[in-house]
């Protein structure tokens, strides 16, 4: 059911939706606007028309739970593109909440996977009523949320867009110390899928935490670590100087040896790719702005690459020494 949504087109007087010949054009007029609003690139601009668009969210799920996906992607890039810094998921909270507690259908997994990134689990605001006013609880009431995205992700079918917001997922929620043991291994090998991640991509920015590190290196899977650090490794991010020593430690003692080459030819590869783009970088705001601080950061991060594809060469080296 759908009531006077206003989206710069008006589409009022509805107020229900049960023949499939009504909600064709319905859809597609809601479809068509959206895309138009995203191709104009104005994220406070769609900002602001943030109710008319949580109020689609659940007739966008329905559709999809029948199989029709459209509305559902246009809404969640829409709600993707709107301004980072305003968050425009608190408008949805109930009924994300109670959607995760809806029993398993391949098109409500896929729904709960890819809006996962964007609520951020660990720390979603459930609303007042589930919260029970005292904190404690919070966490004990997300226990279930965290368990229902995990089956989720087990059972989604694979594409590429769901594969980057399981690694985006896993790796916010991994960030917290509680909840990274709720991650069954099974999440984890979606990594070997190594999908695009985004430039913005809150997962990639939090998952180099040394603990993640150190739980990814516990798994006791070299395809799943291997594909971890592919996909971390980005010049859109700063390694911490805890995550730089981690990483360096894992190099030494997890790739080291005969019958890793192709491990180690993997790492060099993603790493000459990251250190070409921060020297591309570089030389942007050198030739076009005075931001020193933002050339240092760079310089900087470049140097860590470099320092991690050396510690894979002599690696490689020593390897070599022993055939």
């Amino acid at each position: 059911m759908i009531t006077a949504i206003d989206l710069g087109c008006q589409v009022s007087n509805i107020t229900t939706l049960e023949a499939s010949a009504q909600m064709e054009p319905v859809s597609s007029l809601i479809t068509q606007t959206l895309e138009t609003m995203i191709e104009a690139a104005d994220p406070d601009a769609i900002f602001l028309k943030r109710k008319a668009i949580s109020t689609i969210l659940p007739f966008a799920v329905s559709l999809e739970r029948d199989g029709q996906q459209g509305v559902f992607d246009v809404t969640l890039r829409a709600l993707r593109t709107s301004c980072p810094r305003k968050s425009m998921w608190h408008q949805t909270k109930s009924y994300i909440a109670a959607l995760f507690e809806g029993s398993s259908s391949p098109s409500l997994d896929r729904v709960i996977v890819l809006i996962s990134p964007h609520i951020s689990l660990p720390t979603f605001d459930l609303p007042r009523t589930d919260q029970k006013v005292m904190r404690g609880l919070v966490v004990i009431r997300r226990a279930p949320l965290v368990a229902r995205w995990a089956t989720a992700v087990l059972a989604v079918p694979h594409t590429e867009e769901v594969g980057w917001s399981v690694v985006d997922a896993t790796l916010q929620i991994a960030l917290s110390d509680h909840w990274r043991a709720h991650i069954p291994i099974g999440v984890w090998a979606w990594f070997k899928e190594r999908p695009y991640l985004p430039p913005r991509c809150l997962g990639r920015s939090q998952g180099t935490n040394p603990g993640i590190i150190n739980h990814v290196r516990s798994l006791g899977d070299l395809e799943i670590l291997k594909s971890y650090f592919l996909l971390v490794w980005s010049e859109w991010e700063v390694l911490s100087d805890d995550a730089f020593d981690e990483m360096g430690v894992s190099i030494q003692q997890d790739f080291c040896g005969t019958g890793m080459e192709k491990h180690r030819e993997d790492l060099v590869e993603r790493l000459d790719q990251v250190i070409e783009e921060l020297g591309r970088g570089l030389e942007h705001f050198t030739r076009h702005t005075k931001q020193y601080s933002v050339e240092d950061e760079i310089q900087v991060t470049r140097k860590q690459y470099r320092r991690l594809k050396e510690a894979v060469l002599v690696v490689e080296r020593e390897a070599a020494m022993k055939i």
